[in-house]
């Protein structure tokens, strides 16, 4: 599937003042999500060496399991904690394809009262690169299954970085796409201000659209005037979904005062 030039991100109004004054986003750890069944994942076959050496990161000591019987169930469950704490290393920015989806208003937007920020993916991923040395960062669509990402090799990285692009597939509707990178990748940057708990300074071309809800209020569309005249934000599209009369869908069309 080729990559949209626009992806977008659904936010509240208190999430304002983070794009728009602040000019930051956010790629949170996987254990900030609010679904449990993130990064869950089915192990199978895996060597036993793999096993002790990555248990000897979890949560449990290799001492904990001297002299006792490893049960499938115990191993399984030791690796999905040291695999858990690994996989927090890693900053998630999740998107979606569409900017129109009901429910996605409903669940991110704070009930069709915030906002849809439309971003240029290319234009972001060249200032990580340009600007904060991060190395090439992976971005793909989300796969949705009914059962767990299946990992049967510990080494091999580029396996177990795909279970961040695997959800239930309940979670369908949202349409995903995710960008992802080590969080180590941006300690050593000189650009400032240094990126703390995945923040990261995005650039203002990188925000290519505004688009206001149905219940958006007039103060917070005055705000986000306010900050696109005041700023390098000239170039903004602002759009505004209305409730069709005939249909359960949203209508997107230019903003008009």
């Amino acid at each position: 599937m080729d990559m949209p030039k626009i992806l977008y991100k659904y936010i509240p109004t208190d999430s304002i003042k983070f794009f728009f004054e602040r000019k930051t986003i956010c790629f949170s750890p996987s254990n900030k999500f609010n679904d449990p069944f993130e990064i869950k994942a089915k192990f199978k076959n895996i060597p036993r060496e793999d096993i002790m050496s990555l248990i000897s990161k979890s949560e449990r000591s290799i001492e904990h399991f001297k002299g006792k019987y490893l049960s499938q169930h115990i191993l399984d469950k030791s690796i999905q904690e040291a695999f858990n704490k690994s996989a927090n290393d890693y900053g998630i920015l999740c998107l979606s394809s569409e900017e129109n989806i009901i429910l996605m208003w409903s669940h991110y937007a704070e009930n069709h009262s915030g906002l849809v920020i439309g971003i240029d993916i290319e234009k972001l991923i060249y200032f990580l690169k340009s600007k904060l040395n991060i190395p090439e960062p992976k971005i793909k669509a989300v796969s949705y299954s009914k059962f767990p990402f299946e990992i049967n090799s510990l080494i091999d990285i580029t396996n177990i970085v795909s279970i961040y692009f695997n959800k239930y597939e309940a979670w369908s509707y949202e349409q995903e796409w995710r960008m992802s990178f080590p969080c180590r990748a941006i300690k050593n940057s000189d650009y400032k201000p240094i990126p703390i708990n995945g923040v990261i300074t995005i650039p203002e071309n990188g925000i290519q659209s505004v688009m206001f809800g149905g219940k958006t209020t007039c103060k917070t569309i005055n705000t986000i005037k306010k900050y696109i005249a005041n700023n390098n934000f000239n170039h903004v599209k602002l759009k505004q979904a209305i409730m069709s009369d005939s249909e359960y869908a949203l209508i997107i069309k230019n903003y008009e005062d």
